[in-house]
């Protein structure tokens, strides 16, 4: 078997001063016996890039094996220190002492007054309207025998049928990274030139020096052009422009600033494949950082019209060194979203960082993509192999733009929203899976992970859901729950743990947990800290870090663990320290709840992942707010929908229950063939891509068919009247026969014996009447829009069609 060589880039600068930073991250030199610190530079997250073969003869050699240790040793170094941070020590003594496995400990009161701030989440019924994209895959050479991660279906990301009618198109993606060579036959039909900058110097043109290759090789990832050349991207007619940033010189404000352009140059989506490197150097409680926390809490609030710009970051090559994402205020801001990495087989690559702030994975190691041209970049032909959460990153960044494309009013937290509930489980034996409390995903939980965060990102599944997706989530109405808790107790020193609770008396569905800390210590690296909601479900928001915050923990950390679930109830958090010689203190944290407001109402999300969900209370949709949505667009099955209270549905060729006293008024179907059955309480019903059949009910029902040849079916006479808004001419047909056999018509063609009666609505559409002969007067059946009456007729015995 051919081998697939990679060349590891370690270059890094690195300086040491004498000094401290306090406990904000900042450096002071008040302390002249203070430690050395190491100033550790920016990392690009890519852990291997090499040369790649010419593709031809190689439909059986791809050098796709499974992720060694051996090579995956960690990241490289940046290409040189990024100034204006700063690596951040421990402080104090390094004594060790014995390990404990104590598990006892002290529950702490203290706390303080809860802040509460509601808002009302709007929600607008979109009808299914699919753009026409492009039904064959890319003939680009590299595509078929090297971009496994886009045509494997199960640990790639199920990208080709999404294509079938969303390419990006329309969609501007901002890479924030080093030049982008945006001369490449394969970058340039999509490059945005008008649109770049260079924070580097204040310029309008990205594209940096020879040196500069990182950049490129993101791009390719992203949105390199279906041309029959080269390689394709995940979103290959979407814009991109690159902010330019250095990794040699500039520092936070200068990332600060190219973040700030993303806005006022009209990007949507966001990508940066970078990180810092040392345990809590990033912290955005330092006045270095401020910058960059307020730069992206702008794009989130304020960019792409104040639907926020979805950031999207690599989470970092650094699981050797004990790294987690909740060191890395980039990482684990609240308003971004980080992307863990995955190998060929769908499990975690041996570097990629772990962490509570992931949202999602993506496949990061083998990876084929475009180089800087000529000499330049890292290989010598134009396109090059890599591996590392950088092209996770962008990835899951091509995914959004297809998202959007698909619905483009979704608020960055819908984005959020949909990815997680759209995520499969690619490693199931994997025993770093929980199941949260969450009751709107499959029935039940959602299954998170600290290594894939919610799972494997599904093009199809997420384009699916973005397409029936009918919340507006965005900063301006996001809901947020929040306390405070003043301790300032020691904990307890190798020999157990100290817990704090904050008690919530509201409700909010929750998304994110934002746990801001403040713990003194000398030796952080014998912490763990943890937060547990009243479900049971855990986040790891530190273990064992290698350095802190001067003198121990002041750092704003990030829980996705909790997403869906209720915050309503007792939060505990438990500081554990586990070797002796040092005691610590646990000086006060704040608990944050942000996600939607408890009267948002609720929609019961499905996917194929229903057929293999444990736990039997699943089988049983009860819901009591009389308002509930069932949404099975992320099925590729047929599904049996039958909406009625006790009625048994099958899912994914599952059963599945209506509780007894769920009331279910909106339904969407999947890409099989569907049945779905109205109740009687007036259902808005949209059937998928199949050829489906939707059965009215005795309200007002609000029909959709969708692609396919669908029929309407229609068993009572109601003068509550439905609508069909979408009856395709040549395609669909409406079904009378049970309301005129029940009404005693034996004739066989009800048009023309005047018991259908087809007459103008006045607004270009037609109202089927049926006239009983009964001396009753007659009722209108279904008003059918945009059909005139002079186009419908008679069909095959008792049907309309047109």
């Amino acid at each position: 078997m051919r081998r697939i060589f990679f060349r590891r880039y370690m270059q890094g600068d690195s300086m040491a001063k004498r000094g401290v930073n306090d406990q904000y991250g900042n450096f002071s030199e008040a302390d002249a016996n203070a430690l050395e610190w190491e100033f550790v530079g920016l990392n690009i997250a890519s852990a291997h890039v090499g040369s790649m073969d010419n593709p031809a003869g190689h439909s059986e050699d791809r050098g796709l094996g499974t992720d060694a240790s051996t090579s995956d040793a960690g990241a490289p170094e940046s290409f040189a220190a990024k100034k204006g941070g700063g690596a951040t020590s421990s402080g104090g003594t390094t004594s060790g002492g014995t390990t404990s496995g104590s598990s006892t400990g002290s529950t702490t009161l203290g706390q303080g007054a809860t802040t509460l701030t509601l808002h009302d989440v709007t929600t607008t019924w979109r009808p299914l309207a699919p753009a026409i994209g492009d039904t064959a895959l890319p003939t680009d050479p590299y595509f078929a025998n090297w971009q496994w991660s886009l045509t494997n279906p199960t640990t790639g990301i199920n990208v080709p049928k999404a294509w079938q009618n969303y390419t990006g198109a329309g969609i501007k993606i901002g890479i924030v990274d080093d030049g982008i060579d945006y001369n490449h036959p394969d970058l340039s039909p999509n490059y945005l030139s008008n649109l770049d900058y260079d924070a580097t110097n204040g310029g309008s043109d990205a594209y940096g020096t020879s040196s500069d290759s990182h950049g490129t090789t993101v791009a390719g990832v992203l949105a390199a052009a279906h041309d029959g050349s080269g390689i394709a991207g995940i979103a290959y007619h979407a814009g991109i422009a690159g902010f330019r940033i250095s990794y040699s010189t500039g520092g936070p404000s200068q990332i600060a600033d190219a973040f700030n352009h993303l806005a006022t140059n009209g990007m949507d989506v966001a990508n940066a494949s970078w990180g810092y490197s040392a345990a809590y150097q990033d912290n955005f409680f330092s006045s270095s950082f401020g910058s960059s926390k307020s730069a992206i809490l702008n794009d989130a609030a304020n960019g792409r019209g104040g639907l926020g710009i979805d950031m999207v970051f690599a989470a970092g090559n650094g699981r050797a060194t004990g790294d987690n994402v909740n060191y890395h205020n980039y990482q684990n801001d609240p308003y971004v979203i980080t992307v863990a990495a995955t190998d060929i087989n769908g499990r975690i690559t041996t570097f990629s960082t772990p962490g509570a702030a992931l949202l999602v994975s993506a496949p990061g190691l083998g990876t084929y993509t475009d180089d800087r041209l000529g000499s330049a970049g890292y290989s010598t032909d134009d396109y090059t192999s890599a591996a590392g959460t950088s092209y996770a990153a962008p990835t899951v960044a091509g995914v959004i733009a297809l998202m959007l494309q698909a619905n483009p009013t979704l608020g960055y937290r819908d984005v959020m929203d949909i990815l997680a509930y759209s995520a499969k489980n690619s490693d199931p034996t994997n025993t770093g899976w929980q199941t949260n409390g969450a009751h709107d995903w499959n029935g039940g939980g959602l299954h998170f992970s600290n290594d894939y965060g919610f799972g494997l990102v599904d093009a199809t599944a997420a384009v699916r859901l973005a397409e029936s997706w009918q919340k507006q989530s965005t900063y301006a109405n996001m809901s947020t729950e929040s306390a405070g808790h003043t301790d300032n107790a020691a904990i307890p020193d190798g020999s157990g743990s100290l817990q704090s609770q904050i008690t919530f008396a509201s409700s909010l569905e929750v998304e994110k947990m934002v746990i801001d800390l403040n713990i003194t210590h000398a030796h952080v690296s014998d912490l763990a800290v943890t937060l547990t909601s009243s479900s049971g479900t855990t986040a790891v928001l530190a273990s064992h870090p290698t350095g802190g915050t001067g003198s121990g923990i002041v750092f704003e950390t990030t829980a996705n663990s909790f997403w869906g679930e209720d915050a309503k109830g007792t939060w505990t958090l438990t500081v554990t320290d586990s070797v002796s010689g040092n005691v610590g203190t646990l000086n006060s944290w704040t608990l944050t709840a942000l996600g939607d407001a408890p009267n948002t109402p609720t929609t019961y999300v499905y996917t194929d992942e229903f057929a293999t969900a444990a736990g039997a209370s699943r089988q049983v949709l009860n819901d009591a707010s009389g308002s509930a949505t069932i949404n099975t667009a992320a099925v590729s099955t047929g599904s049996y929908l039958d909406l009625n209270r006790g009625a048994t549905d099958t899912i994914a060729g599952k059963a599945l229950q209506i509780g007894a006293s769920t009331i279910i008024k909106n339904a969407w179907a999947g890409d099989g063939n569907d049945t779905i059955i109205a109740n009687d309480f007036g259902d808005t019903i949209q059937g998928g891509r199949g050829n489906d059949t939707i059965v009215a009910g005795h309200g007002a029902d609000v029909l959709y068919g969708g692609s396919g040849s669908d029929t309407f079916m229609f068993k009572f006479l109601t003068t509550a009247g439905a609508v069909i808004r979408d009856f395709t001419a040549g395609q669909d047909i409406i079904d009378l026969n049970q309301i005129l056999t029940s009404a005693g018509y034996v004739g066989t063609n009800p048009v023309t014996d005047g018991w259908l009666n087809l007459l103008s609505d006045g607004h270009g559409g037609t109202n089927v009447v049926v006239d009983a002969h009964n001396g009753q007067t007659p009722v209108t059946v279904v008003d059918v829009t945009g059909v005139a009456s002079n186009q419908l007729h008679s069909g095959t015995p008792w049907t309309l069609v047109a």
